[in-house]
């Protein structure tokens, strides 16, 4: 990422972020796995930095999202939302569009990003995409090790299935998901990568289809922006991964504890979150069970990259003791 990218504001230059500039935001290594011939995230990665006027037209437009009275909140109540979303990708695949870019989610559609405490805005499409695609490139390939049975825990739009086919030629993977149509995007995938991989029924709150997941105890367990879902339900899910004790749990999720509360864009961030009914007091219960001895919590911290509207990039990296 660029340094000092603040004194320039008057420019309208476009600055590239980089994944050595992503691992120095997770404070990790970078491996050589992460940057990849067959997807150029990099090169989707442009931003420049906001005028003033346009600065404020992406906070009235944040404001607005945020006193939408047509705004839903998440969970279960929106399955059939889910179903409709993942099925226009499931039908696309299925007429011919099958590259990884087809697998991008309908909800990366904003004009501009949250970044370093302030707003940047972007000129390819694909761009949230493709930073989401960047950091999660650099936290599994220095989490993961080829050959880890993986399970994808509301693997929604199957992306994270063709990435993790992709960086670990010799993994086994589940990608579950309690939209039906997201399971069969898995399965579809799963032909062009040798049957490597398998879709799941599985429904967080209810933990119907559990067994389905197959043995956890031998396997690192992903979620990517789907605990935020559960808003406060979460507790189920978190007993499961407890008493079945994976490897290691690797999540990228909006955390409602990481918000500075003298901040404006935390404090919109904040509205927006709590607005949706996403995820909330899980990080306390981590933190917790880490105090009682019951967790290792080897990663905690808050990207300061995110949406127009919330920050959905903090980092939980913990396992079972």
């Amino acid at each position: 990422m660029t340094d000092g990218y603040s004194k320039r504001e008057s420019e309208p230059e476009f600055h590239r972020m980089t994944l050595e500039g992503l691992a120095g935001e997770l404070g990790i290594p970078l491996s050589p796995l992460a940057r990849t011939e067959w997807f150029d995230g990099e090169d989707l990665l442009q931003y420049r930095v906001p005028q003033k006027d346009e600065r404020d037209k992406v906070l009235l437009e944040v404001i607005q999202h945020i006193h939408n009275d047509q705004l839903q909140r998440s969970g279960a109540a929106r399955i059939d939302a889910w179903r409709k979303g993942w099925g226009e990708i499931m039908e696309a695949v299925e007429s011919g569009e099958f590259s990884y870019e087809s697998f991008c989610p309908q909800y990366f559609k904003l004009d501009a990003v949250r970044f370093h405490g302030d707003y940047a805005l972007f000129k390819d499409r694909l761009f949230e995409f493709a930073l989401c695609h960047c950091v999660k490139s650099v936290l599994y390939a220095n989490y993961i090790q080829d050959g880890d049975r993986i399970v994808d825990l509301g693997t929604g739009s199957a992306a994270n299935i063709y990435l993790l086919l992709k960086l670990f030629p010799n993994s086994q993977v589940v990608g579950s998901d309690w939209a039906e149509p997201s399971v069969q995007l898995v399965d579809l995938i799963s032909k062009t990568f040798g049957n490597r991989a398998k879709g799941a029924r599985f429904d967080m709150l209810s933990l119907e289809g559990g067994d389905d997941l197959g043995p956890l105890d031998e396997s690192v367990v992903l979620s990517v922006h789907s605990f935020e879902q559960l808003g406060a339900q979460w507790g189920p899910v978190l007993d499961m991964l407890l008493e079945k004790k994976p490897k290691l749990c690797i999540q990228i999720e909006p955390v409602l504890e990481n918000y500075g509360d003298n901040d404006l864009l935390d404090t919109l961030a904040q509205l927006y979150h709590s607005k949706r009914g996403y995820l909330e007091g899980y990080k306390s219960e981590l933190l917790k069970l880490k105090d009682a001895g019951q967790i290792e919590i080897l990663d905690d911290r808050k990207l300061q990259l995110g949406t127009m509207l919330h920050d959905p990039y903090s980092i939980l990296v913990w396992r079972p003791l």
